[in-house]
């Protein structure tokens, strides 16, 4: 799932009106003004995720990235990983029994039976070993690394966040081309007066 950034075709003639006059005017203005929103929404969905699952903050943004606007694009999309994590990273935690675990913040740890906590490879993750087809555990088969959601399942199972996260991008994005035609205008009169 990725958000896309960028101004509808009605405010983009407004802003291309308003510029007519500054060499390269619209393509800075757009470009910061998308790039500028870009950084806000990514830290805003952040929040909001990590309201949601039990994750931090910081692990939550390595799963967002931007490719950002430029004179000749001008959009922004934010990129949100579907590569699941590892359930190590949902508060995982040895019991007597297996290993237990909490990936929604409004409900509570859930426990793995057999399952147990080992370091492979230079990272600690939570394994445990299939089983036959009757359940029954053999030493023989393999042991299968275990994991939560992505991020991007949890943007995109709540619906909620994803509308938000378009209306508030809309607005903030506004906001900042207003200020970014501003800025350019002020620096055009400041240079025409010098």
């Amino acid at each position: 799932m990725d958000i896309q950034i960028k101004l509808d075709e009605q405010r983009l003639r407004e802003v291309q009106l308003m510029l007519r006059e500054i060499p390269r005017g619209m393509a800075t203005v757009m470009s910061r003004g998308i790039n500028k929103t870009a950084v806000s929404v990514r830290a805003e969905v952040v929040r909001k995720i990590a309201a949601e699952v039990n994750l931090s903050q910081k692990r939550i943004r390595e799963a967002l990235t931007i490719s950002q606007a430029n004179w000749t694009k001008w959009a922004a999309t934010i990129n949100i990983s579907r590569k699941r994590i590892g359930l190590i990273n949902f508060g995982a935690r040895q019991t007597a029994r297996g290993v237990s675990y909490k990936i929604d913040k409004a409900h509570g740890r859930k426990a793995i039976e057999h399952a147990f906590i080992a370091t492979a490879k230079g990272a600690e993750n939570v394994w445990v070993r299939e089983t036959d087809a009757d359940g029954t555990l053999v030493p023989r088969l393999p042991i299968v690394r275990l994991q939560g959601p992505s991020i991007g399942e949890v943007f995109k199972r709540a619906a909620w966040l994803v509308q938000q996260t378009y209306a508030s991008a809309e607005t903030q994005l506004n906001k900042n081309i207003e200020t970014q035609i501003e800025l350019m205008l002020d620096k055009f009169r400041k240079a025409k007066a010098a």
